[in-house]
Order: C-alpha cells, then structure tokens, then sequence
C-alpha cells in the first residue's frame, strides 16, 4: 500500500497493479488523495482550494468552475480577500462573518 500524508489528512491507496473497477468511480481512485470532507479543522488564512471546499461551493454550484464562482463572489459581494506574493488568502474569521452576514441580507 502506498501512503500519501497532507497537513490534513492520511490516505491509503492500493498498489498500483491492483485491480481496480472501470468507471467514475475507477477515475476517482486513480486521480490522487481528495480532500478530507468534511474537513474539521481549518487555518486561519484559506487558499482558494480550501476556500471552495469550506463553501462547499462544488456542491452547491455543481458543473460550474469553482474559480469562477469565487471570482464572481469578489466582484458582486464583498468576499474578505488579501493577497501575500500575488496568491490570494482568505481570512477564516472573516469569511465566517461575511457569510453570517451575507445570510442575514438575503434572508
């Protein structure tokens, strides 16, 4: 068995010359470790892979590209955002609040 660590999480995948089933579900196992979800802990600045995890933005938006939707959510909300080397990080305290609020105005 092949071992893959992150920061967050431990997957376990089946030597390479196992037998593994045809179909999305094949495509799925051979594409790599996926994020943990749901994802318990957080850091305190989210990158943007972490952000659409954390807004489940996948699936609720379903086929839409989910750099699209943070991008559209900067432009039409004000969406927390600051940038460290041109890499935009996204403040989990701030996000937290701005969903609370964005939850209040269209409620």
């Amino acid at each position: 068995m092949n071992t893959v660590k992150s920061n967050r999480e431990c997957v376990t995948f089946p030597p390479a010359d196992s037998a593994i089933p045809a179909g999305p579900e094949a495509d799925r196992l051979r594409s790599g470790p996926v994020s943990a979800s749901p994802q318990t802990t957080w850091p305190d600045l989210l990158t943007e892979a972490e952000l659409i995890d954390f807004l489940r933005i996948r699936e609720v938006c379903g086929e839409a590209d989910p750099a699209n939707v943070i991008e559209n959510l900067k432009r039409t909300r004000p969406l927390p955002c600051l940038y460290i080397s041109r890499k935009p990080l996204y403040p989990l305290a701030d996000i937290r609040e701005w969903v609370s609020e964005q939850t209040k105005v269209h409620s």
